[in-house]
């Protein structure tokens, strides 16, 4: 009886966390395209440090009159990300090429090596435009037992219980 009852705990353990890292990271928005007001739709450049953060898709935000009166060749079409960014976040490395929305607004400008002055997109929320599974928020030995549950887990288990099933089915001599 013990061992019926850890071989359905360890069961029940491994559901559970393989279940829970195949959940969403965030619940997507439903991406229509025409994004709401407030926000842009963006994807991340990859030029370490030397470009804008983000390259904008789309975008319901304006550039206040302000900032285009003092930079009147300020781009519209990339920004630097101050505030709540997934692109910053302890997030693993395949999630970065992903589309998101992101809400707030345009706050002021920086400088980057590559395009010059861009202006800064403060993010008060952002939402993924498909499915992320939390699994990707995994780095290094996490990641490395994640995948051994994933895929050593459900066949050691299996196998220990056809195994107990078979010594309970075994007549004793």
């Amino acid at each position: 009886m013990s061992k019926k009852f850890f071989l359905a705990l360890l069961l029940l353990t491994w559901l559970t966390v393989i279940g829970y890292y195949m959940l969403p990271l965030k619940k997507p928005i439903n991406y229509h395209p025409y994004i709401q007001d407030q926000s842009i739709l963006a994807t991340q450049q990859f030029c370490s440090g030397s470009c804008a953060d983000v390259l904008i898709k789309q975008s319901k935000v304006l550039i206040s009159d302000s900032l285009r009166r003092i930079y009147p060749k300020l781009r519209s079409d990339i920004a630097n990300l101050k505030g709540e960014t997934p692109f910053k976040q302890k997030h693993g490395r395949l999630m970065y090429s992903y589309d998101f929305i992101l809400f707030g607004k345009f706050v002021g400008v920086d400088t980057t090596l590559q395009e010059g002055i861009v202006p800064v997109y403060y993010v008060k929320e952002w939402y993924p435009t498909q499915y992320i599974a939390r699994f990707w928020q995994l780095k290094g030995v996490g990641e490395v037992i994640y995948l051994a549950l994933l895929y050593l887990g459900l066949p050691l288990i299996l196998y220990f219980s056809l195994k107990l099933k078979k010594s309970l089915s075994d007549p004793k001599v």
